[in-house]
């Protein structure tokens, strides 16, 4: 009978500190996040699962993500009326080595920098509708060869497959809208 896989996934520790600061038109604000993806079940392990028979079993241990550093900056302008403008950036290291990429082709979901422009609206004292634009991309940068289990050895020990490249390139836009409705006394 085949091993079970127990594949599990937990979701990674992330520290959080930030700081606002606003002077009559003008709000700023800068979050930084520490994300630890290197102590995190299914994050953590690398390379091949070994089945009974000791030989690789074509499943995957985990990603072996790095820890990573996200920083984040907003502002926003309070100047018109009834219609904050708002606009942010983020950045976020990539937790992918680069000989492990192949082990992140199905969780590429990593955007290393982002932008985003805002707006709200006051319709009045109770309604505010809000609106956000969101690009993001990585920088083009992750790959690593392609592994196989079945050219595992002593000096390729993750199962290299020499000459080749598995990489990606990830560019995420999307817009977002909201409404508030604020209780009144």
């Amino acid at each position: 009978a085949a091993p079970a896989n127990n594949f599990q996934m937990d979701y990674p520790a992330i520290l959080s500190f930030g700081a606002g600061y606003s002077t009559g038109d003008f709000d700023l604000a800068l979050d930084y996040r520490r994300v630890f993806y290197e102590n995190t079940e299914g994050f953590e392990a690398s390379g091949w699962q070994i089945g009974d028979n000791g030989f690789p079993t074509g499943a995957v241990q985990g990603f072996g993500w790095q820890n990573i550093s996200v920083v984040s900056f907003g502002i926003q302008f309070k100047g018109v009326s009834k219609l904050p403008l708002r606009a942010g950036y983020t950045y976020s290291s990539s937790p992918i080595q680069e000989d492990l990429a192949f082990f992140s082709v199905p969780a590429t979901a990593v955007i290393e920098n982002a932008f985003q422009l805002g707006l709200g609206y006051e319709i009045s004292n109770n309604w505010i509708v809000d609106a956000v634009f969101h690009y993001g991309q990585n920088n083009g940068d992750t790959s690593g060869p392609l592994l196989d289990p079945m050219q595992i050895s002593e000096s390729n020990p993750l199962g290299a497959i020499p000459g080749t490249t598995v990489s990606y390139n990830m560019k995420t836009s999307m817009i977002m809208a909201g409404v508030t409705y604020k209780f009144s006394k």
